[in-house]
């Protein structure tokens, strides 16, 4: 059935290929402004991110709100992270990105590092 909640949620899947980058960042990106999660995965740290997952501080109760929202859409990110990454090396940009402030990590970081990854891949191979 097309168009199925199940079918539209599938979360898509990236081999590890620097050739199956580009579609795997389409789909991905697509999916994550689906899930409404794309905040947690721009190039740099969401504004709206707290130095810490586990402390919401703030001054007024909006700002408070949208650190917790920043959170949660960061924890979504990375779990479908797990769900998309097929291999353990690029199970271990999961890894990396954790910290003590963010002991699940952030999803920004493993985007990042992801990309820094296939760029480093494909210069190698137009080297060759």
């Amino acid at each position: 059935m097309s168009g199925t909640t199940t079918e539209r949620n599938r979360v898509p899947i990236f081999d590890g290929k620097a050739e199956s980058y580009d579609k795997w960042e389409i789909q991905w990106n697509a999916f994550v402004e689906v899930e409404g999660i794309s905040c947690a995965l721009s190039n740099t740290l969401d504004t709206n991110m707290p130095a810490s997952s586990a402390i919401v501080v703030s001054t007024t109760y909006a700002q408070v709100k949208l650190q917790a929202a920043a959170i949660k859409a960061n924890k979504k990110a990375i779990e479908y992270l797990v769900l998309a990454f097929k291999s353990t090396k690029l199970l271990r940009l999961l890894t990396k990105a954790k910290t003590v402030e963010w002991p699940e990590g952030e999803a920004w970081r493993v985007k990042k590092s992801l990309q820094e990854s296939i760029d480093q891949m494909t210069s190698w191979q137009l080297l060759n």
